[in-house]
């Protein structure tokens, strides 16, 4: 039940990752490459966890599978956001919707 866990709270991190990258509005790059980057940082987020509770706690030990846990809930959160929803949650406003709101 514990791998489970971690599977689902990487999944809503690595999703709510790519739809804040996506529905910013700073930067195009971003934008593009949000998804990638969402579940690259939710993989860092989870390894640096991992790494971090045996060299600072005592009583805690690096549990492989859960870092592999929290890096498949990372890679399977866009995804299976979009297979539910659809492209529409990941829609951010075009360019002339963003002029249209600045008049």
């Amino acid at each position: 039940m514990d791998k489970v866990a971690h599977v689902i709270m990487f999944l809503i991190l690595s999703h709510a990752l790519a739809v804040a990258l996506r529905k910013q509005q700073t930067s195009m790059l971003l934008q593009r490459w949000s998804m990638i980057l969402a579940v690259t940082c939710a993989i860092a987020c989870g390894a640096f966890l991992e790494l971090i509770q045996s060299t600072v706690f005592d009583e805690r030990t690096t549990d492989a599978a859960d870092f592999v846990a929290n890096s498949l809930g990372a890679l399977a959160g866009p995804f299976l956001f979009r297979l539910i929803y659809g492209n529409e949650i990941y829609r951010s406003a075009s360019i002339s919707d963003r002029s249209q709101s600045t008049l």
